[in-house]
C-alpha cells in the first residue's frame, strides 16, 4: 500500500491520489466529467450537505478528478490538504477572500508578479482590504507592518521577474512571533526545487499553469495548507466559523472550499486537474533538465558582448546565489533575465529568435521569451517597474526542454545583429 509520508517526492508525485481499488484498477487519475453525483438515499445526500460524511455533491464544490489532483499536490508538498482553483490569480483571490475582509490588513512583499500587483490594487483594495507592500530585506519595516495585525504575509519564493529570494529564515521568525500566516507563492520553483514546508510557511500557492502542468495546455492554481499554523487564533470570521465546525486542523481548507467553491465557483475543471496530475508525474525530471539548461544559457549570455546584467540565481556571481543554495534544492528553475541596450534592441533580438516563442507563459516545455515592460508590467507604475528591475531592455526567458545546443544556438544567432 502506498504511504505518502514515507516516500520520496518523485514517488509521491506519481502515486499520490490514485486508488486502483476504487477506480476499477485504473493506474492513472480517472477523468470524471459529471456536474452532479447521485446518492443511495435522501439521508446520505443530506449527510453530505451537512458534512457528516464525505461525498461529492456538485462539481462546482468538489469533483473526484479534482480531488485526486488535490491529494497528489498535498502529498508532494507534505500538507494536510489542497484546494485547486481555475487559475493562479483565482487562488490568490480566494485566499484573500477567506483570510481578509473590508477593513482588515494584509502584507505583501514588494517584489511581486505584475498581475498580482494589479489584482491587489484594482480588486482587493477596492473591496476595502488595506494592502501594505513591504521590502522583505527591510526587516524593521516588516516587523512594523506585522505589528498592525495583518491577516496574512505573502511572498514569492522567487520574484518574477526580479529573481530575488527572500531571507526566509528571518521572515518566518517575524511572522511566527506575530502569529501571522506566511503564504509563499512557489510558482517559479515548484515542489521539485523548493519546500515551502521546510521554510516554515503556513500555506503554499502555485499557478499550476506553469511548472506543475508543464506543457502550456491548462490554466489552474492550487493552495496547500502545510499544517504548520494554528488557525484557532486567526481573526477571520470565515476561519472562526470553520474552527467551531471542523476544528482548527482543517478550518482553513473548509473555509476556502466554502468561499472558493460553493460561493464563488472558482474550482478547477476536471480536465485541467487531470492534466495537472499528469504533469506532476514528470515534474522532477523536467525541473532538473530546465534548471541545468537555464544555468548553461545564463553562463553563455554572460560572455556575450551585446548582453548586460544577466540574472539567474544559479550563477555563482548572482546576488541571490547564496540563498538559492540554501533554500532551493536541485536547481534554480527555468527562469532567467538579461538586458540589451534598449527596447528596440530587445524587440529586434526577440523577433530574430527562430526556436524560442514570444509568449507570456513560463515553465513550459518550450522555451519562451517576453518583454516585461511592454506586457506583464505595462499597467504598473514606473516605481513598481523600477523596483522589479523591469527596464526597456530587459528580456525574460523561460527555458524549455529542447536540446541545450539548439537553445543556445538560437539566442546566439538572434543576438548577432541585435
Amino acid at each position: 500500500m502506498f504511504q505518502p509520508a514515507t516516500r520520496g517526492l518523485r514517488t509521491r508525485a506519481i502515486h499520490g491520489g490514485i486508488h486502483p481499488n476504487r477506480n476499477r484498477g485504473a493506474t492513472t487519475v480517472p477523468l470524471y466529467y459529471s456536474s452532479s453525483f447521485a446518492f443511495d438515499s435522501a439521508e446520505d445526500l443530506a449527510d453530505a450537505f451537512e458534512g457528516r460524511h464525505p461525498g461529492h455533491i456538485y462539481s462546482r464544490i468538489s469533483n473526484p478528478t479534482v480531488g485526486a489532483f488535490e491529494q497528489r499536490m498535498a502529498a508532494v508538498e507534505g500538507g494536510v490538504g489542497s484546494f485547486a482553483a481555475t487559475s493562479g490569480m483565482a487562488a490568490i483571490g480566494a485566499l484573500c477572500g477567506v483570510l481578509a475582509e473590508a477593513g482588515s490588513r494584509v502584507v505583501f512583499a514588494r517584489s511581486l508578479f505584475g498581475g498580482t500587483v494589479i489584482y491587489l490594487r484594482e480588486v482587493a483594495q477596492r473591496a476595502g482590504i488595506h494592502v501594505d507592500f513591504v521590502d522583505l530585506e527591510d526587516l524593521p519595516a516588516l516587523e512594523r507592518a506585522l505589528e498592525t495585525g495583518p491577516r496574512l504575509l505573502f511572498a514569492e519564493a522567487l520574484g518574477n521577474p526580479r529573481l530575488d529570494i527572500p531571507p526566509f529564515d528571518r521572515v518566518i521568525a517575524l511572522a511566527s512571533s506575530a502569529e501571522v500566516p506566511l503564504v509563499v507563492d512557489a510558482t517559479l520553483m515548484s515542489p521539485a526545487l523548493f519546500s515551502a514546508k521546510e521554510c516554515g510557511a503556513a500555506l503554499v500557492l502555485h499557478s499550476t499553469t506553469k511548472l506543475i502542468t508543464g506543457n502550456g495546455t491548462a490554466i489552474g492554481g492550487v493552495i496547500t495548507d502545510l499544517g504548520q499554523f494554528d488557525w484557532s487564533g486567526h481573526r477571520s470570521p470565515a476561519i472562526a466559523r470553520e474552527v467551531d465546525r471542523v476544528g482548527p486542523g482543517f478550518a482553513f481548507l473548509a473555509a476556502l472550499r466554502r468561499a472558493g467553491g460553493l460561493s464563488a465557483g472558482v474550482t478547477m475543471s476536471p480536465f485541467n486537474a487531470f492534466l495537472g496530475a499528469l504533469g506532476l508525474e514528470t515534474l522532477a525530471l523536467r525541473a532538473e533538465t530546465q534548471s541545468r539548461s537555464a544555468l548553461e544559457l545564463a553562463r553563455y549570455l554572460t560572455t556575450h558582448d551585446r548582453v548586460t546584467d544577466v540574472r539567474y540565481p544559479g550563477l555563482a556571481g548572482d546576488r541571490y546565489h547564496e540563498r538559492a543554495v540554501r533554500f532551493f534544492h536541485g536547481g534554480s528553475g527555468p527562469l532567467l533575465t538579461f538586458s540589451v541596450l534598449d527596447r528596440a534592441s530587445a524587440f529586434t533580438a526577440m523577433n530574430r529568435l527562430r526556436l524560442a516563442l514570444r509568449a507570456t507563459n513560463l515553465g513550459d516545455s518550450k522555451t519562451l521569451v517576453i518583454h516585461p515592460a511592454s506586457t506583464i508590467f505595462h499597467e504598473c507604475s514606473a516605481e513598481e517597474r523600477d523596483y522589479s528591475g523591469v527596464t526597456d531592455g530587459l528580456i525574460r526567458v523561460s527555458v524549455g526542454l529542447e536540446d541545450l545546443e539548439d537553445i543556445i544556438g538560437d539566442f546566439d544567432q538572434a543576438l548577432a545583429d541585435a
